[in-house]
């Protein structure tokens, strides 16, 4: 496999992942804005799996760019591994979409045998 076609794999496992999550989280319907269940999730694969060297190398060779932009590439869990911060695009506080959208961005990783662990905590 030569390295255009990893990094076109790379970038097709991501988009999957991040359309899964974003699929999940509308799938959870509108945020009950009195739940009071604010919140974060995230994504923890190894930090030596080939996706987490690709995001690595992704990062490097990004000029400056808004977290936004190089949030899709991950960044480096505090502890170890790799990390993906609130898979999704979901704009609000709702722990239970940011889990949704964390789960099935794993999920989707998991179809392309990189192991994810869902992590997540309240506000």
């Amino acid at each position: 496999m030569t390295f255009n076609k990893t990094m076109s794999a790379f970038e097709a496992i991501l988009d999957e992942a991040y359309a899964a999550a974003d699929a999940a989280i509308v799938a959870k319907g509108p945020e009950d804005m009195n739940a009071l269940d604010c919140g974060f999730a995230w994504v923890v694969i190894g930090g030596t799996e080939p996706l987490a060297r690709y995001c690595r190398a992704a990062l490097k060779k990004m000029p400056s760019v808004g977290w936004r932009e190089s949030r899709r590439y991950g960044s480096k869990h505090w502890q170890r591994g790799w990390e993906f911060w609130g898979p999704g695009e979901f704009n609000g506080q709702a722990i239970g979409h940011k889990r949704a959208g964390a789960e099935a961005f794993a999920a989707m990783l998991a179809k392309h045998n990189i192991n994810g662990t869902v992590g997540s905590r309240y506000d």
